[in-house]
């Protein structure tokens, strides 16, 4: 699943990555008892977690945000939920 969100709140690609990664964080993915690992890269701003079942990477460009969302059987059914929800937070916050 491919997710692109234009910044509104963000100067520019480093400023939306520092955002997302103080809102990405193992505590977020707590509240649905996910165990994750979060890999962050500052040379190309990029942002990927891993958890049971699924895969986000958020890649950051001059002028958007793409997020790209793999999911496994167990997370299929709620797709189109979970897009709503990162489409929401990120457009929220960039």
């Amino acid at each position: 699943m491919h997710i692109q969100v234009p910044y509104k709140h963000s100067k520019d690609k480093l400023d939306a990555y520092n955002k997302t990664k103080s809102i990405i964080t193992s505590d977020y993915f707590n509240q649905w008892d996910v165990e994750v690992e979060i890999e962050c890269a500052e040379e190309h701003p990029r942002i990927i977690v891993q958890g049971s079942g699924f895969r986000l990477q958020v890649n950051f460009e001059e002028t958007s945000c793409e997020a790209y969302l793999e999911l496994g059987l167990k997370y299929k059914l709620f797709q189109g939920i979970i897009e709503k929800k990162i489409t929401n937070e990120l457009s929220r916050k960039l």
